[in-house]
């Protein structure tokens, strides 16, 4: 309906916002080429005059991902937003350290969890986006897809409503994503960022 707006409704006009002072030039470059990889998505070039090297940062984890949580917590201390794609990805991090209570995860102090979807127009200094593996209920979350491949056209782009909310969880931040990635079972979408940007991507050993 958007994409096809002119289309339904007449004439239109499309004033563009390309100046983003929230994220770096570095992190555009990545969530942009993610984003339009889908041939149906509104072009848009946005631009940035704030740098920072390598503004993705990818945490590997086998069978305890809390402890790789608090480890990220430990060093960035404060200023964070932890993002889900699904409310009960929470779970995944909690143990006798870290607890969950009023949508917020205590370890040492508070911080706010949010999924993807309502942390929509949010910004935060620092982000952490949990539960990457490939999975049904994982990042991008198979079992929705499927819903909306029964609701939408039929010739969309393979995960284009969870390739759109992935570059939400991209962007929230105003300096560094770390992404915690099941290092058995990464997500699809962690493989890609990953072949294509691996100059602004850091893997960090914790």
């Amino acid at each position: 309906m958007i994409t096809k707006f002119k289309k339904y409704y007449g004439f239109t006009k499309i004033i563009k916002i390309i100046n983003t002072y929230r994220n770096s030039y570095e992190l555009i470059q990545v969530a942009s080429n993610f984003i339009m990889k889908n041939k149906y998505q509104i072009k848009k070039k946005l631009y940035s005059k704030k740098h920072l090297n390598k503004p993705i940062k990818i945490v590997y984890y086998k069978k305890n991902e809390s402890i790789k949580l608090k480890k990220v917590l430990e060093l960035i201390d404060n200023n964070v937003l932890i993002l889900g794609r699904n409310n009960f990805d929470i779970n995944s991090v909690l143990d006798e350290d870290i607890t969950f209570k009023d949508n917020k995860i205590i370890y040492k102090k508070e911080y706010e969890y949010k999924t993807v979807h309502r942390s929509k127009g949010l910004e935060e200094q620092n982000i952490i986006l949990i539960n990457l593996n490939n999975s049904k209920y994982g990042f991008p979350n198979k079992r929705s897809d499927n819903i909306s491949r029964i609701l939408l056209p039929k010739d969309r782009y393979l995960y284009e409503e969870e390739r759109r909310l992935f570059y939400v969880a991209l962007t929230r931040t105003m300096n560094y994503i770390y992404l915690l990635v099941d290092k058995d079972n990464p997500s699809t979408f962690v493989k890609e960022l990953l072949r294509n940007n691996k100059k602004y991507i850091e893997v960090l050993d914790l």
